[in-house]
């Protein structure tokens, strides 16, 4: 009988970790969460050596050397990379640190930041928020049902006053110094509203005219101005416009080494495939894959004729299309998922 295990593979393809295990998660600060069973997680090293016993239901990666972990996936805690719970407080949600920090929610559905040793920064009076960026978080404050998005620094002080309207909050986090934030009526249409920029300061740095903004990344930020879809630098100028309104970036750059040419998936709506494209704009892997993630490692995950495998830079495959899942590559490694003999 056949069945699907994951196990992990280096940059050749070759297994360094056999594929034995229902579930798996990738490599994180040299743990990866595992299960046997895919019911109860633990955590290995790249020797397979069992660090942590499977126990945890409910699991995040490690970072800054913390993860968030369930035993019930109701109440969630942190514990260090040997298995001990770092302080008592347990949370409805727990994010990832970043920045020395991590965003709770508590039992009264209210966000708030906490530091390595569980004590509030910022207390848990939030509608919403995001994870710091940066030196400030994105933060959303209910008042009277009316919500409104500012920013917080890192002992929880606002440094741009909840003024703007409430948006995505995956839009909203600072990038290359700023963030994008929208006006609108509360309670109006969304196609009213507007988006442009701040500054660390509150300072609006590009005036809000768009129907639609995204972050930067490597100097780009995607706008919509009046159904026309393309790209802007820092000063609110266009330097791009799309040539198909198909094709759409996916902001994962990668600096190509020695050439620091970065480079992102784009995908073509038309003809439904992943490519890859440059800063300038100069696509250089032709759209034909069915899925495509950004280079991690010097090699992109992407899938073709329903199977996984990696690609260079060049769009040639280093490992060949074979596996029924995979992940990115990190810490030297990537999970990947084939059917094995049982």
């Amino acid at each position: 009988m056949k069945e699907k295990r994951y196990g992990y593979i280096d940059h050749t393809g070759n297994f360094i970790i056999q594929p034995i295990f229902k579930a798996a998660c990738s490599f994180s600060e040299g743990l990866a969460f595992v299960s046997l069973d895919g019911d109860k997680f633990g955590c290995i090293d790249n020797t397979v050596r069992l660090i942590i016993s499977a126990q945890y239901s409910n699991k995040a990666s490690f970072h800054e050397g913390l993860a968030s972990v369930s035993t019930d996936n109701t109440s969630f805690f942190y514990i260090d990379k040997n298995g001990n719970t770092i302080f008592r407080h347990a949370f409805c949600i727990a994010e990832p640190f970043h920045e020395g920090l991590a965003l709770v929610m508590n039992y009264n559905r209210k966000y708030g930041f906490i530091n390595k040793n569980g004590e509030y920064v910022a207390d848990p009076c939030f509608y919403k928020a995001s994870n710091f960026h940066e030196g400030l978080a994105s933060v959303v404050y209910d008042n009277c049902n009316k919500k409104r998005l500012g920013y917080i620094d890192r002992t929880g002080s606002f440094i741009v006053s909840p003024i703007y309207k409430d948006i995505p909050l995956f839009l909203s986090d600072f990038h290359e110094g700023l963030a994008v934030i929208s006006i609108g009526n509360e309670n109006g249409p969304s196609e009213l509203d507007r988006y442009g920029f701040i500054d660390k300061n509150g300072k609006i740095t590009i005036p809000p005219i768009y129907n639609y903004a995204e972050p930067f990344f490597y100097g780009w930020a995607k706008v919509n101005l009046s159904g026309i879809i393309g790209y802007i630098n820092p000063t609110g100028s266009f330097i791009y416009l799309e040539n198909s309104p198909g094709f759409i970036m996916e902001n994962e750059w990668y600096s190509i080494e020695k050439k620091h040419i970065p480079i992102t998936p784009i995908y073509n709506w038309d003809i439904k495939k992943f490519g890859f494209i440059t800063r300038q704009m100069e696509i250089v892997i032709s759209p034909r894959f069915e899925k495509a993630s950004g280079f991690k490692e010097g090699l992109a995950c992407v899938k073709e004729e329903k199977k996984y495998g990696y690609i260079d830079t060049k769009g040639n495959y280093i490992i060949k299309p074979q596996f029924d899942d995979a992940g990115d590559f990190y810490d030297g490694l990537a999970k990947v998922q084939i059917e094995v003999e049982m």
